[in-house]
């Protein structure tokens, strides 16, 4: 595989929109080497075309490496995604605790009060 990490960036986010999640699993895997083995941006990208085809096991540990190497970046996508890739684990009350723990810092309070409320009032589940 060819191209820098940014052009087989570009490529892997393409693939996953198309929903080609597998080989946008495989050309992200091969953009994260070097100096980019831990890039927050490329493993959120990992994270996400792992989560979109079928394994939320796989996400959960990407993203948790993720927070791990890069404890400064802050993405409201990347702490929707591990919400969503925690429950789908089987774990709502977690999802629900890092959904309420980015109130006001990543997410609008009123929206995370309103999304509290419909899960934990009304008896929504994730999707």
């Amino acid at each position: 595989m060819s191209g820098d990490a940014a052009s087989r960036q570009v490529w892997a986010d393409e693939l996953a929109k198309q929903g080609r999640h597998a080989e946008a699993i495989e050309v992200y895997r091969s953009a994260l080497t070097g100096l980019y083995e831990f890039d927050p941006k490329l493993m959120l990208g990992l994270a996400g075309a792992q989560f979109a085809g079928g394994e939320p096991a796989a996400a959960r540990a990407t993203l948790e490496l993720l927070i791990e190497k890069n404890p400064a970046f802050m993405s409201p996508d990347g702490h929707l995604l591990y919400a969503r890739a925690v429950e789908a684990r089987g774990d709502k009350a977690k999802a629900l605790e890092e959904i309420a723990r980015n109130e006001g810092k990543l997410s609008d309070p009123v929206v995370v009060k309103a999304c509290l409320a419909a899960f934990n009032e009304k008896g929504y589940e994730f999707d």
